[in-house]
């Protein structure tokens, strides 16, 4: 699910999206994410996302 929700997102709402992650995450945690890190993460959550779906299937 998670993954069509975002392959229907254009590219301007997904920096959008990315934007207010980083901002939540700084204001909330005090952390700061550079795009490398961001891009990482997002990785890590599409593959976990993807074997619970294996898993689940």
């Amino acid at each position: 699910m998670q993954e069509f929700a975002e392959s229907t997102l254009t590219e301007e709402e997904r920096r959008e999206r990315a934007e207010r992650t980083r901002a939540y995450l700084a204001e909330n945690f005090g952390v700061e994410v550079d795009d490398e890190e961001s891009a990482v993460m997002g990785r890590r959550l599409r593959e976990a996302f993807a074997r619970q779906q294996s898993d689940a299937g």
